[in-house]
């Protein structure tokens, strides 16, 4: 694995036609839904589609997404998009699997993330939007460096109401 994309048994890859089945049981948990502005699970088929053109290409995609691994068992999903070259941002947002959370490879998935942003893509931050119900996300993210610079009234339906969210920005 590139040292830029790890740290420690901590890694982010790029999608794999293998990786089908855990996205797919990742993708029909409706616990994250709130998060990833999702309303129903995505079918096999679909996910397999979207595999298949999965292109990958951060600059004209506007979007990556990668395979959190723990050694080599991936334990999440963590999304680059939004990106904005001509103000040098772009959003962030990460899945980590029930089983492996609480355990830092959330944090330190985004310090991979920030590194890669600053010292690939060029960025001057990243920032993520995150429900304001969402302590263990919160604590995620800040323990990353993210700092809560807003918070957004009634911004996410959540569990059937709406709820606030905070706005959590990382100077790179």
């Amino acid at each position: 694995m590139a040292k830029m994309l790890s740290q420690g048994k901590v890694a982010l890859r790029a999608l794999e036609p293998d990786d089908l089945n855990i996205l797919y049981r990742w993708e029909s948990e409706a616990d994250a839904w709130t998060s990833s502005n999702t309303v129903a699970p995505y079918s096999r088929h679909l996910l397999w589609e979207y595999l298949k053109t999965y292109d990958g290409d951060i600059f004209k995609t506007k979007e990556l997404r990668m395979i959190i691994t723990n050694g080599e068992e991936p334990v999440g999903t963590l999304d680059v998009f939004n990106l904005d070259m001509r103000n040098r941002r772009a959003e962030v947002g990460i899945f980590v699997d029930a089983a492996h959370r609480g355990v830092g490879v959330g944090e330190t998935a985004l310090q991979i993330a920030k590194r890669y942003a600053r010292e690939v893509l060029g960025l001057n931050q990243i920032y993520a939007t995150v429900a304001c119900r969402n302590h263990l996300a919160l604590n995620v993210f800040r323990n990353a460096g993210f700092a809560e610079t807003a918070e957004l009234t009634e911004w996410l339906v959540c569990e059937g109401t709406l709820c606030g969210a905070l706005l959590l920005q990382c100077k790179l």
